[in-house]
């Protein structure tokens, strides 16, 4: 090993971070699959979460960039089901997996608002490499909707729970 990354060891909470990213790829990623993309993306996770302040938000930004290498990227340009636009007021439904517009967002109950703000948010982290993802600067709220968002989102397509989640804070 190159890295032992003893800042992880030495703290709780991100040792707790690290193993949920862990297992995140143990339930994404076939086993017998090389992928060095995924392998790239937990290295710069590990040492990003050596140093950073705001472990939620690193948190965060890998789920989105697992779940964009893994297939499982929810759809954010435009309607998940007619492909129309979906300003002002999306709602996100895990169901299909994207954003559906005004019109659509009627005929299914099961959708969730989420704003244009944590859509933009969601987008710049799929769109942009691991260190520009990480100078975005999300207001508080915008961190609180997309943990609820990823989280259910993971939950839903997982049809569990993962075990580090709820250590998590």
């Amino acid at each position: 090993m190159k890295d032992f990354f003893s800042g992880l060891r030495r703290d709780l909470e991100r040792m707790t971070a690290a193993s949920y990213a862990s297992e995140l790829i143990d339930t994404l990623m076939p086993v017998e699959d090389e992928n060095w993309q995924i392998y790239d993306l937990m290295q710069a996770f590990l040492k990003s979460l050596q140093t950073t302040e705001d472990v939620a938000r690193l948190v965060q930004n890998f789920q989105i960039k697992i779940l964009s290498l893994s297939g499982f990227k929810p759809h954010l340009e435009a309607c998940v089901r007619c492909s129309g636009e979906v300003a002002p007021s999306p709602r996100f439904s895990l169901r299909l997996g994207g954003l559906l517009c005004a019109t659509c967002k009627d005929l299914s109950q099961e959708a969730t608002p989420i704003s244009l703000g944590a859509v933009a948010s969601i987008l710049h982290i799929q769109k942009n490499n691991w260190d520009t993802a990480l100078r975005l600067k999300m207001p508080p709220f915008i961190k609180k909707e997309l943990k609820f968002v990823l989280n259910h989102f993971l939950v839903f397509h997982f049809e569990r729970h993962l075990r580090s989640t709820r250590f998590l804070s």
